[in-house]
């Protein structure tokens, strides 16, 4: 797993001032490159993953050292930053295998959002590409799982000589529900890499809830903290693919009870309404809120970011990219509410199934 993305910068002093603003700290490094003969070289021996490469006249020579830097190192992406005075400039330059133009001035949040886009796409890229990432994917949907399981037969130990044979018996059917869910997971991964698909149900997404809160019975329990339910009795259907759906929501809820490091409150609601940005049709809400740290506000364009983590090394950060990818996979869409020290809120829209 990469730690920090290496970034070079080949650009204005005030290009590399706002970029140091929008990079959330100790994740990404960022280095100057030399804009002289020495650049390819450079490169070539550090193989950055993002390149900043300024726009000069003539514009000619800019898109001929883009093909120069992706023929010595394909997996770097380039971005080109300056002013562009025609539709030909930015044609040009993605003919040339750059992978956007910025328009220079620009504003620090337009900056965000293209530098997400960047490495949404390098870490798509590198699923896709490395065996490493898989595995830490695969690790990612067994882990949760595995401590739920390992939760299980804690508490049984712990209390074996005082509880009654049907309690017994009901923390062997999590045990066991969580051994069938892992094995689900290993399978569909199997199948992922041999292109089957998979199939899609009407789906009752109060009950996949209901399931993901089990899996995490025993950290709420360990942490002290309260769970509060709101579902809704009439909650329309789902048309979806049940593990997935509940995979999304475990990595939702995990997120909410690890920003709650002293107890604190988990509130999970569902409902209907209107869609997002008044997309027509009916839509169901999950509502997933915590009495967290809550999230900084520099870190927000960031959360859904393949490998971002604010939570350690230990933390692989990739539960709230699969979990976003999840619920889009889904035709859905997700909204983040959260200030620092307040707690964070996730509603995740999805599409009712027709009747």
């Amino acid at each position: 797993m990469k730690e920090r993305w290496k970034i070079a910068v080949i650009s204005g002093e005030e290009f590399k001032e706002m970029l140091t603003k929008v990079l959330p700290k100790n994740y990404y490094e960022v280095e100057p490159l030399p804009d002289d003969s020495s650049l390819l070289e450079t490169i070539l021996r550090t193989s950055p993953d993002l390149v900043f490469l300024q726009l000069k006249e003539p514009n000619n020579c800019t898109f001929s050292i883009i093909r120069e830097i992706k023929l010595l190192s394909p997996q770097t992406m380039v971005i080109v930053v300056g002013e562009v005075r025609t539709p030909d400039i930015t044609i040009q330059a993605f003919r040339s295998q750059a992978f956007d133009v910025i328009n220079w001035p620009t504003t620090e949040q337009e900056l965000k959002e293209r530098m997400r886009d960047a490495f949404v796409r390098k870490g798509i890229e590198a699923s896709k590409n490395s065996k490493e990432q898989l595995s830490l994917s695969i690790v990612h949907q067994l882990r949760n799982p595995l401590g739920a399981i390992s939760g299980h037969v804690q508490q049984l130990l712990r209390t074996l000589d005082r509880v009654s044979k049907s309690q017994i018996e009901e923390e062997l059917r999590q045990v066991l529900f969580c051994c069938i869910r892992m094995e689900q997971s290993l399978n569909e991964s199997i199948n992922a890499q041999r292109g089957i698909t998979q199939t899609r149900t009407t789906l009752d997404a109060n009950t996949i809830l209901e399931n993901a809160l089990a899996l995490l019975t025993h950290r709420t329990g360990q942490k002290n903290i309260t769970v509060a339910k709101s579902l809704c009795a009439d909650l329309p259907c789902v048309k979806g693919n049940s593990k997935d759906l509940q995979e999304a929501f475990v990595n939702f809820i995990t997120n909410s009870v690890e920003a709650m490091q002293e107890g604190g409150v988990l509130t999970i609601e569902t409902g209907y309404k209107e869609g997002p940005y008044n997309l027509p049709g009916r839509w169901i809400c999950v509502a997933i809120k915590d009495t967290g740290c809550g999230i900084k506000e520099e870190d927000m364009p960031w959360i859904f970011t393949p490998f971002f983590t604010t939570k350690g090394e230990k933390n692989i950060g990739l539960g709230l990219s699969i979990a976003k990818e999840v619920i889009e996979s889904h035709h859905g869409h997700v909204e983040v509410n959260s200030k620092v020290a307040k707690g964070a809120k996730f509603y995740i829209y999805l599409p009712a199934a027709e009747e």
